[in-house]
């Protein structure tokens, strides 16, 4: 019977999240300084959205969709937050230096609480995250760039990587939309 309930309630939640079983599930695997594991699980939507993109009407928005974040080795009873920022990238080539990462404003940025899901696990699932912007017109090709923060009771957790409170994502798969 758990088990019958269990897969209703998967089914409900690709139902509702927008998923698609054609599409595959990415793991993205982060690991903080005091060693708590950061899962990103998502898949891509593969219709994109219109969009108006500085005035131009032919832009067209890739997502991620659905989202889930997970962190591990938690226990119950925690105060576990996410704060998601979005920034941008050109995937067009302007010479040889690396085009920077700006801020981006145009995305809703959002801070939630995970919810406890039992084995010292806290989990978010979100969608409709933006991972790439196109505008056929300007030849404006953005990579849209995830940075997330997470905090513990307040505590934040410090990648190791760049040694600041922000972890980097880029689930940008450099694949167009197929249909809008």
């Amino acid at each position: 019977m758990k088990s019958f309930l269990f897969a209703q309630a998967a089914a409900l939640c690709l139902i509702a999240f927008g998923a698609s079983a054609d599409e595959p599930w990415n793991n993205l695997n982060l690991r903080a300084a005091n060693g708590t594991e950061i899962t990103v699980d998502y898949q891509f939507n593969p219709r994109c959205q219109r969009a108006t993109y500085e005035g131009r009407s032919d832009a067209s928005i890739r997502y991620a969709d659905p989202v889930w974040f997970n962190v591990k080795g938690i226990p119950p009873g925690r105060n576990v937050r996410l704060n998601l920022e979005f920034y941008s990238k050109s995937n067009r080539r302007t010479g040889s230096l690396d085009n920077p990462i700006v801020r981006d404003y145009r995305h809703y940025d959002r801070e939630m609480a995970l919810w406890y899901a039992g084995e010292n696990r806290y989990t978010l699932g979100i969608y409709q995250m933006p991972v790439r912007l196109t505008v056929g017109s300007s030849y404006t090709d953005l990579a849209i760039i995830q940075r997330i923060r997470i905090t513990i009771d307040g505590q934040p957790l410090i990648d190791p990587i760049n040694g600041t409170d922000r972890f980097q994502l880029n689930l940008d798969n450099k694949i167009g939309c197929r249909s809008f």
